[in-house]
């Protein structure tokens, strides 16, 4: 469906169809003037009998196909606009005042969506709007597979980051054009961002559903707003808002994602802020005292200052919700997201190429996951980001992992793959010192170096994956518990392991990665005139290291000063 979202639980044509039938009766009555435009009449009611409806506006006639979706707007119909076979979607509100006024907003703030290019801004096109009698209808392109859907489908397995980046990036764009018109969202979740034709761009979407859609001079913190699992800590606790809750849920859906389940799915507001202050610890107190629904779940002790989080047991008993644990994973921060779901299907420079970049895919996410919206990543902060922009996979010329992204990355029409094979051709370096991710250390020079043999390292937890025997028991997960995970010390600005030197006749720079996701691999790349050649080792305290000289062959070797168990 399109123009529309539907909750996890929303009915199928197949199952809604054995109780009831939606029927369109249509009267050509004098259409009147509304804020939407000059439309006919229309009654939208429920029989027993099926009857195929036709729809017609002053301009056009719609064939009703099928019934694709409802939920507590109204109901969305799948039809054909006569004359030229196109299919689209057509979203019929109810009658209740409160439908009809965000009828009217979300007509209006379509049609001005409709003015700047919205297949440019990756949000979904609007051909119609209609009000009938008491009956708002909006006609949109028919898009019929969701984000949500395409997980269903594979069982919620995760993704990889080359098929994450590309969403980040549409949606960013999206919000980036939101943003410069005032508008935001206010319900970003994977159900309201549509594939646009998975069967032949996978990836390729837009967003869709403006239905609580509202301009920034006019965003008032409402008893609902936001789809829990994607709600921001603003929303929660009753502070000012802006279109910084787009880029929080943004980056729920981002986690989610790459998880393969939401990161927190709260099964009430109380349960959605406790999960967010166990893992990214509790708003500054600064926001809690502005908060107007601080008290509700936060208390003071003792005439102190500082607030804390109310118990599980204390929330029960003054408000009678009781606490759930639904979460699959329990993150101490969000830095320990980085160390699951590690791909086994990688080695050598691909493994290292790819932890690089989900060093920058947890930076992102903490940036568009800050607490305090004031310092909140925004969208055209996004776009810029190293993980969107892959700046640091320039120089990785020879892994296929960089190539895979930057491949993935041509339906956003950015950085085409012919841009990164002319690189490749011309041997880019790897990426210079002011690389978010790499750090320069004095040139040194070396005469030789044992190397080891290349070592396939398994590093796949299967009590880390999220599980795909079915998908039933969704978003309901397990209460397992994530094992805390200390960060690997950065190496950067330390000792570099002894050695007895690279055989060179030239100055080598040696650029240090710090702080890779796992400090069980090290990967040491020297650019040499020697035959390329990849070793990937594992051992418990090593660098990653690579080193770079003129010449263009690339070979990856291993140092290690704290064992001596090398193989010749």
């Amino acid at each position: 469906m399109c123009g529309i979202s539907r909750s996890h639980a929303h009915e199928r044509w197949n199952s809604f169809e054995q109780s009831t039938h939606v029927v369109l009766i249509f009267s050509d009555f004098h259409p009147r003037s509304t804020p939407c435009g000059d439309l006919p009449i229309v009654y939208v009611g429920l029989t027993q009998q099926p009857e195929h409806g036709v729809i017609r506006s002053r301009t056009n006639t719609y064939e009703v196909l099928e019934f694709l979706g409802r939920g507590s707007f109204g109901t969305v119909v799948k039809c054909l606009k006569q004359g030229t076979n196109e299919q689209v979607a057509i979203k019929i509100l109810k009658t209740e005042p409160y439908f009809a006024r965000q009828g009217q907003i979300e007509a209006n703030i379509l049609r001005l969506l409709n003015q700047h290019d919205p297949d440019k801004f990756n949000i979904v096109k609007t051909s119609e709007c209609f009000q009938y009698q008491g009956h708002i209808c909006l006609v949109f392109e028919l898009l019929q597979r969701s984000l949500y859907d395409f997980m269903e489908e594979n069982r919620f397995r995760p993704m990889a980051l080359e098929d994450i980046r590309p969403v980040v990036q549409q949606v960013g764009i999206a919000l980036k054009k939101l943003t410069s018109l005032g508008i935001i969202h206010t319900d970003l979740k994977p159900d309201n961002i549509m594939m646009v034709d998975p069967s032949k761009q996978s990836f390729k979407v837009k967003v869709i559903d403006f239905g609580s859609a509202c301009h920034v001079s006019k965003a008032e913190c409402k008893s609902y707003l936001q789809t829990r699992y994607y709600r921001s800590p603003e929303i929660i606790l009753g502070l000012p808002f802006t279109e910084g809750i787009d880029v929080w849920s943004l980056g729920c859906i981002m986690a989610e994602l790459f998880l393969g389940c939401p990161l927190y799915p709260g099964a009430s507001e109380f349960d959605q802020i406790r999960y967010i202050s166990q893992t990214q610890g509790l708003p500054t107190e600064k926001l809690l005292n502005q908060g107007a629904k601080t008290q509700y779940y936060f208390n003071k002790y003792n005439d102190s200052t500082s607030w804390r989080l109310k118990i599980p047991d204390d929330f029960e008993m003054r408000t009678g919700i009781k606490s759930k644990e639904t979460r699959r994973y329990i993150f101490e921060s969000l830095d320990e997201i980085a160390q699951m779901n590690i791909r086994s299907d990688l080695s050598g420079i691909d493994r290292l190429v790819e932890m690089a970049d989900r060093k920058q895919f947890i930076d992102l996410l903490k940036k568009m996951l800050c607490i305090d919206a004031s310092k909140r990543i925004t969208p055209t902060e996004i776009l810029s980001h190293p993980f969107i922009t892959m700046s640091h996979l320039q120089g990785f010329t020879h892994s296929s992992h960089a190539k895979s992204c930057f491949e993935a990355m041509n339906i956003c029409n950015y950085l085409p793959p012919a841009h990164f094979m002319r690189a490749a051709a011309n041997h880019v370096t790897v990426p210079a010192a002011h690389s978010s991710n790499v750090a320069v250390s004095e040139p040194i020079c070396g005469t030789s170096t044992r190397k080891r043999k290349r070592q396939s390292t398994e590093r796949h937890d299967p009590t880390r994956v999220v599980s795909s025997s079915s998908s039933d028991n969704f978003p309901q997960h397990s209460k397992q518990r994530k094992k805390s995970i200390k960060s690997h010390n950065s190496c950067c600005g330390s000792s570099l392991p002894c050695c007895s030197g690279v055989s060179s006749d030239n100055e080598l720079k040696v650029i240090v990665i710090p702080d890779t996701p796992s400090p069980s691999m090290s990967v040491i790349t020297i650019s040499s005139s020697t035959e390329d050649e990849q070793v990937l080792v594992s051992s418990r305290n090593e660098t990653v290291i690579i080193l770079d000289t003129p010449t263009s062959a690339t070979s990856v070797i291993y140092i290690n000063s704290e064992t001596d168990d090398e193989e010749d």
